[in-house]
């Protein structure tokens, strides 16, 4: 009986605890839903804005979301997959890989702001690509670097060391090995890393208020300035006192982006159970 009611207790005190951290989130996404539903239509995410946001939607800041998140990937995925597969496959110097490993966790602490001011500082004013999607990109993809990077590594260490042994026992080099066979092992985890950092610079909006600069269309060059629903949303809110319905749109935006936000991290959670799967078969 003593026992029981121990168990009771814990459960009891866990479950509480648990509804306590997570009843945030709860009053966030409740909150958003009472003052945006009614905003959210089809024209919303299919028409461009009109009179500073108060018509028509927002599908520049979607489209732009997707294609600042599409040039940052294929900026960082190949630095981090080439990084990855050198500490992991070529490197033998332990202590130099220590310092890497050190730095990278160092970047990953760093705030979104200081991210935004070095963008701003390197890509807006010293490079000359002023408030565009290219400075915007290359902030971001510096941002998405130590996620991927840690994700990837650690998904190579996971391959199995006789799959890499059979490669060259049949004559492959450390090259072929890498590419053909440990890459394509890891293939689950390396989307995996891709989709978390995804999932770091979705909510992101201060260095992307340093860099990006503002678009009522869909870029049609690196150089100009792209909306994004973070910034988007920033906007509106800060329009609001003056215009109450652009409140409610950036509430309809913010349903949106959470929306986003966790399906990627359910796609990241069926990939990694896939991956888990695949490693132990």
């Amino acid at each position: 009986m003593r026992k029981k009611l121990k168990d009771s207790i814990a459960s009891i005190l866990l479950g509480s605890i648990t509804i306590l951290a997570i009843s945030p989130l709860i009053f966030i996404v409740s909150t958003l839903i009472g003052m945006g539903l009614k905003y959210l239509s089809w024209e919303l995410v299919s028409t461009y804005p009109k009179n500073l946001g108060r018509e028509g939607g927002i599908f520049n800041a979607l489209a732009g979301s997707f294609i600042l998140i599409a040039v940052s990937v294929t900026i960082s995925l190949p630095l981090c997959l080439l990084a990855a597969i050198y500490l992991t496959e070529f490197l033998r110097d332990r202590r130099i890989k220590t310092i890497i490993n050190s730095l990278v966790e160092i970047l990953a602490g760093v705030p979104s702001i200081v991210f935004g001011i070095f963008g701003y500082y390197l890509f807006v004013y010293i490079f000359g690509f002023g408030f565009s999607l290219l400075s915007a990109s290359l902030t971001l993809s510096l941002m998405m670097i130590p996620i991927m990077m840690r994700t990837i590594e650690e998904t190579l260490k996971l391959v199995p060391q006789e799959i890499k042994m059979s490669a060259y026992a049949l004559g492959a080099s450390e090259w072929e090995t890498a590419w053909s066979v440990t890459i394509r092992q890891a293939a689950p985890g390396i989307v995996t890393g891709v989709l978390l950092a995804i999932g770091r610079i979705l909510g992101e909006t201060a260095p992307l208020i340093l860099t990006t600069g503002y678009n009522f269309r869909t870029p049609q060059s690196f150089l100009e300035g792209v909306a994004t629903l973070t910034f988007t949303m920033y906007e509106y809110i800060e329009l609001g006192a003056a215009y109450p319905e652009l409140m409610g749109k950036a509430a309809a935006t913010g349903i949106l982006l959470i929306s986003i936000i966790l399906l990627v991290d359910f796609i990241t959670l069926y990939l990694s159970k896939k991956l888990t799967k695949t490693i132990l078969i």
